[in-house]
């Protein structure tokens, strides 16, 4: 197998996973804006709505930091954040 051969491999090889990984979270995206117009407001609500703003955040970011009176409260993945005990205990109260 020649350089260049392997090269155009690694190269559509990179194309096809990052298109499946952007297709995936806007299919995501896209399925839960399609719930916040089918639902009323009090049956989807505040959490159709952070639910669609995690994922927008998901798809456009590697990194994600959270604020709490202006100081870092956490930074790391979306998934690493989420888990943080102490962003569900200052943002939902556990």
């Amino acid at each position: 197998m020649s350089q260049s051969s392997l090269t155009r491999k690694v190269a559509s090889s990179a194309f096809w996973t990052y298109f499946s990984y952007v297709l995936s979270k806007s299919a995501a995206f896209l399925t839960t804006m399609v719930l916040t117009r089918l639902l009323t407001q009090a049956e989807f609500g505040i959490v159709g709505f952070a639910l669609t703003t995690m994922s927008f955040i998901d798809t456009i970011s590697d990194i994600v930091t959270v604020l709490c009176d202006g100081a870092v409260l956490a930074q790391g993945s979306l998934a690493q954040v989420q888990a943080d005990e102490r962003v569900i205990e200052v943002y939902l109260g556990r």
